[in-house]
């Protein structure tokens, strides 16, 4: 039997061992569904975002796509206001 640990402590009780399986399971899906919720919400958006990136960056701000060595990323903060 796989061992369940709580705090330190094995769980031994079987409705409280049911209880932390389903606890996992359910943390496990709202976690996907955060990231397929906040993936559509950025493909929706596109075009708004997109645009206003250009116009940061045609008017020296650094905007909201970030661009490194051998990386790109999106940030969505203040920073992107900031002159760059």
């Amino acid at each position: 039997m796989t061992s369940i640990t709580w705090n330190g402590r094995e769980i031994h009780n079987p409705a409280l061992r049911v209880l932390a399986a389903l606890w996992a399971v359910t943390g496990g899906i709202l976690a996907v569904a955060g990231v397929t919720i906040m993936v559509g919400v950025m493909m929706v958006t596109f075009p708004i975002w997109l645009p206003v990136d250009w116009l940061l960056k045609h008017y020296g701000r650094r905007g909201f796509a970030v661009r490194e060595a051998d990386k790109f990323s999106l940030e969505f903060t203040r920073e992107a206001f900031r002159r760059g």
